[in-house]
């Protein structure tokens, strides 16, 4: 069956929209609408934030990698600092008091030998490839009598640390003897006496404190 509606168009009653269309038009509108959202928080909100963020990592990057220099910086004057302490440590564990190798010195000195002069010459710097040298004591000395044995027994005597002389010879390498000379006196009973020079050679400063280190160490480790 077929109905016409022959009322004008004005008084004919408003046609509904369909349900199905409804739900389309108000789905795309809620679409448009998330988006519209979307872009604004994006654009507003996510967007500074995320350029912000980015700013505070580029300046804590840069203030670590500011740190690490200064760090390494202050490592090498660590280094540095640490390097002179050992060598003035050296130094000091090297040195030698020679107040305390007069005195032993005087000590070795027997009755029939005396000494005329005694000369010190400092170290040489090493040449390039070659070992350091340790500074040189000269002794002159006379020695009474014609026996030749009383210089040889007054160098054992120096090289045997006795009592008297404790620690004397542990600075030194080893002890040159270019030789002697026969001369006469005649204040003396014998009239006669050699005139002999000794030049004890002493370690580099290096090797007294490495020795005088070791010594310690040993010492410390011994029970009581």
């Amino acid at each position: 069956m077929i109905r016409i509606n022959l009322l004008p168009a004005e008084l004919r009653a408003a046609e509904r929209t369909p349900f199905a269309k409804m739900l389309l038009i108000i789905g795309g509108t809620v679409i448009v609408a998330l988006s519209i959202i979307m872009l604004a928080f994006v654009h507003l909100i996510w967007l500074p934030s995320a350029v912000n963020l980015r700013e505070q990592r580029d300046v804590t990057r840069d203030k670590v990698e500011t740190r690490a220099l200064d760090n390494d910086k202050l490592r090498s004057q660590i280094n540095g600092f640490e390097h002179r302490r050992k060598t003035i440590k050296n130094i000091f564990a090297g040195r030698i008091l020679w107040a305390k190798k007069l005195d032993q010195i005087c000590d070795l000195f027997p009755e029939d030998v005396w000494l005329d002069r005694m000369e010190l010459r400092a170290a040489r710097t090493a040449a390039k490839g070659q070992d350091a040298e340790g500074p040189t004591l000269t002794l002159s000395c006379h020695v009474v009598g014609n026996d030749e044995s009383r210089i040889a027994d007054f160098l054992r005597t120096i090289k045997q640390n006795t009592s008297a002389s404790e620690d004397f010879y542990d600075d030194f390498l080893y002890v040159e003897r270019p030789g002697w000379k026969s001369e006469h006196f005649k204040d003396f009973k014998e009239q006669t006496a050699f005139a002999f020079k000794l030049i004890l050679h002493m370690k580099p400063l290096e090797a007294r404190a490495s020795s005088k280190g070791s010594k310690a160490s040993s010492s410390a480790k011994k029970p009581e």
